[in-house]
Formats: structure tokens, C-alpha cells, sequence
């Protein structure tokens, strides 16, 4: 069946002779569901962005609109997921995406009405209009967590910035994990590079901290609290976490509250579970030569992309290169290989000689502008901020929770308020990203 007007196809699968595969289908729903407040459903699809597509990836959402037609949603969806079922919590289809739209709750839907009265049209087709079993795919109630509950995670959530910011512009103050008594971790990306730093603890105090280890590769600083810190050690340790489990219901940490407390996220949905992330390749905004000078190759900047990275980090033409993260690249190649193991979004660290003076900058590598112009990056776009520092991870958690990237570093948890690992990064309009909680602790093995 093809029909235009909904723009919906019914195919029938012919197997190849001799294979007899065990399929499984999805029922219809009897009806439509309600828009109350504590009603879930679940759209399924397979984004383009995703090269493993041996599974779906469901996302939880909830109905903004109803009627016999269309159904309007809140589920993350992207490119690639068209066509793919909207289903209710007892598994049973509701309606199939039709639209992606602009902002993340105008995504529309055909409804299970409109589906059956097309398939009872056709003679051959009324048998698949009738209603009958699902699988429940929700086993838990997506509430809050108990004030217990709450309070346990608020022991172990910090606030990090730059020393000097006052406790109670929380804006200002970047959501960060307590993984010992003195050991912080947070997104490195988000704090301002090459700056004094301190925590507010989940008494409200304010420690002064300081950096112990950055793990590049995960965008994770780990921070070093001072002074008598250990007065306020959390009563519960949260090693060595709870395993995550695709489908499970899971909730974002967004920061710290004025009253001590935390702000949590609405309930979203592990999509994957040791998930890579491939990385990109990221651009410095300058043109950069390799030269002969005095017996000696270096690398000179010979022009600056207006309003690109470099020109933001305040780089200038004539600059000549003389370290990169630490590192002295007198080729092209060299620096390459330097780059090759940063990702966009990464802050960088340049030396450069300039008229005979030595210049340290900071640098935030650049994504391909024209990537922008892409569907995806577009989409992405319309749908909020996407942090910049997104790519290359590897064995990561993939959830749906619309954070924003000022929002990344605070804790993931599930239901029980089990810690499960720390969100690292808002990584598109449909995946946010998390970093297991063990992963963390190897990187601080001593727990102090």
C-alpha cells in the first residue's frame, strides 16, 4: 500500500527461499493516549549521525498534542528517524514520524487512527488493524527521586569556577562530581583555561582547588580541593556504581541549588551502552607554512580566517609557532600529528614568537564551518546549544536528556539515585553523552 496523502507505505517482507527468519511485529494500539503529565511514550528510529545501526534507539518523550490526524511529541528526534514508530509505555504503536520539526516538541506524528482507517480500506490489509497484546516497556514510574535520595547525590555534587565568583550566582558555577573526599571532576572544556579555581561544596562553602590531572581524551579535569576540606567528607561512597542498562530510566544532575540541594533533569532513556563516539577533525581558522629560516624549518602563520578560532585566541599573521600543548612542531607534519590527537571543542595551548616576543594564547579548535550548512548540524542547531567538545569518546553511555553544554559535568544517575557516571557532553539534537562512573575512578585510583 502507498498512500501520498499521509504519506505512510505498507511492505510485505518476502523471504529469501530456504531462510525462515523469526520476526517480530509491533500491535496497534486501541486508541490514543491522554497528554497527562506522567504519561511516557517512546519513539524509536535510527539517527544518521549513528554508524552501529544494529539496534534502534529509543528515546522518551511525551505528547504535546492529540487528535484523530497527527500527534505532536517532546522525543528527540533527528535525520534517519522518519518512519519509525511512536509508541506507547505497553509497546503498542501509536502513530509513525512523519516530521522532524525545527524545535524539539514539534515533531509530528501520524496517529494510530488515521493508520487503521487506512489499512481497513484495503481488503488485504484489515487484519493487521486489529489491536492485540505489547510488551510493557517501562517497568519503572518516572518520578523524582525521594528527599533522601536527593540528598545522598547532593553530597557528592559540587560547583566549580573561578575563584572570587560569589556562591550564590549559581549560573556561574559549573556542575562537578565528588569522587573522594578531595577529588572533583568536571568537564575541562567548560572552565576558563589557566585560571584559579574553587568548589562549592554541598554545605554551600567555598573551597579553593586546583588542577590534578586532565584526561584529554575524555575532556575531564580532575580538581584537588585545599584547605580543611576533609571536614566535609560525604557520608556515603559511591563506589563502585551501579550498572547502566539500555532502556533503564536515568536522570542528569543539572547543578547545585541555593538551599544546597541539586536541580534534576526531567527522566530520559540509556539508549546505548559502551557507546564509541567517532571523532572530527577540527580547524585552527589560520593558514599555517613551513618555512626555511636560518638553517632551520619553523612553522609561520601567514594568514587568519576572520572571526575563526585563531582570530578569537588573538593569533596573528607573522606569528611564528613555537609550541603546541607543550610540544615544538618545526613541520607541518609534526604539528599534524599533534592535532590528530585533539578533537574540536579542545582548548589548546600556543607559544608563538611575535616580533621577537614570546606570546602564550589559548585556543579553541573549531569544527568545520561548512559542516554547519549540513541537515544534521542544522537540525542540531534548532533544537539549543550543543557543546563544543562532542566527538571522540569512546565506551561512553548515550542517553536523551536535552542538557545544555554549561550543564555537562554534573552527575547521571538512575532512579534508586544510583550513581552511574557524569555527563560529559550534549552531543546532539537527539544524544547526550555520559562517562561511566568506573571510568572516573581509575582516573583518581588512590581515592584521596
Amino acid at each position: 500500500m502507498m498512500d501520498r496523502t499521509e504519506d505512510l507505505a505498507v511492505l510485505k517482507i518476502v523471504p529469501v527461499v530456504g531462510d525462515t527468519p523469526t520476526l517480530t511485529y509491533v500491535p496497534l494500539a486501541a486508541g490514543l493516549p491522554g497528554t497527562a503529565a506522567d504519561d511516557v511514550i517512546f519513539a524509536c528510529g535510527y539517527p544518521a549521525r549513528i554508524r552501529d545501526q544494529s539496534d534502534a534507539l529509543p528515546r522518551l518523550g511525551k505528547l504535546r498534542a492529540v487528535d484523530r490526524v497527527a500527534l505532536r511529541s517532546s522525543c528527540q528526534l533527528t535525520v534517519g528517524d522518519s518512519g519509525g514508530p511512536l509508541l506507547n509505555r505497553a509497546g503498542q504503536l501509536i502513530g509513525v514520524h512523519r516530521q522532524i520539526g525545527m524545535g524539539r516538541d514539534a515533531n509530528v506524528h501520524v496517529s494510530v487512527t488515521r493508520i487503521r482507517q487506512r489499512l481497513q480500506a484495503n481488503p488485504e490489509l484489515r487484519q493487521l488493524a486489529e489491536s492485540a497484546g505489547g510488551t510493557s516497556l517501562l517497568t519503572e514510574t518516572p518520578q523524582q527521586l525521594s528527599a533522601a535520595q536527593r540528598g545522598v547525590v547532593a553530597n557528592f555534587t559540587v560547583g566549580v569556577a573561578r575563584q572570587g565568583t560569589p556562591s550564590e550566582r549559581l549560573t556561574e558555577w559549573r556542575p562537578g562530581i565528588r569522587l573522594a573526599a578531595r577529588r572533583i571532576a568536571t568537564k575541562r572544556s567548560e572552565l576558563p583555561p589557566d585560571a584559579a579555581l574553587a568548589c562549592r561544596l554541598s554545605s554551600g562553602r567555598v573551597v579553593p582547588c586546583r588542577v590534578l590531572l586532565v584526561e584529554v581524551a575524555l575532556d575531564v579535569v580532575i580538581l584537588q580541593l585545599e584547605g580543611d576540606a576533609d571536614a566535609e567528607v560525604p557520608a556515603v561512597d559511591p563506589r563502585p556504581g551501579a550498572v547502566v542498562r539500555p532502556g533503564e530510566l536515568v536522570f542528569a544532575v543539572l547543578g547545585p541549588m541555593a538551599d544546597n540541594g541539586i536541580r534534576l533533569s526531567d527522566p530520559g532513556i540509556a539508549g546505548r551502552v559502551g557507546y564509541r563516539e567517532p571523532g572530527l577533525p577540527l580547524k585552527l581558522g589560520a593558514i599555517i607554512d613551513e618555512m626555511a629560516e636560518a638553517a632551520e624549518t619553523v612553522l609561520r602563520v601567514r594568514e587568519i580566517s576572520p572571526n575563526g578560532p585563531a582570530a578569537v585566541a588573538g593569533l596573528a599573521a607573522g606569528d611564528r609557532l613555537i609550541s603546541v600543548e607543550g610540544r615544538t612542531p618545526a613541520t607541518l607534519n609534526e604539528l599534524a600529528e599533534i592535532l590528530k590527537e585533539r578533537q574540536p571543542g579542545d582548548l589548546l595551548q600556543l607559544a608563538v614568537d611575535r616580533a621577537g616576543q614570546t606570546v602564550s594564547l589559548w585556543l579553541i579548535a573549531g569544527h568545520d564551518p561548512g559542516a554547519q550548512f549540513e541537515k544534521l548540524e542544522y537540525l542540531d542547531g534548532r533544537a539549543g546549544v550543543v557543546s563544543g567538545r562532542r566527538s571522540g569518546f569512546s565506551d561512553v553511555i548515550q542517553h536523551d536528556i536535552p542538557v545544555t553544554p554549561a550543564q555537562c559535568g554534573g552527575w547521571l544517575i538512575n532512579s534508586r539515585g544510583e550513581l552511574l557516571g557524569m555527563t560529559i557532553a550534549r552531543r546532539s539534537r537527539e544524544a547526550t553523552l555520559a562517562i561511566p562512573i568506573q571510568t572516573l575512578l581509575d582516573l583518581s585510583p588512590d581515592g584521596k
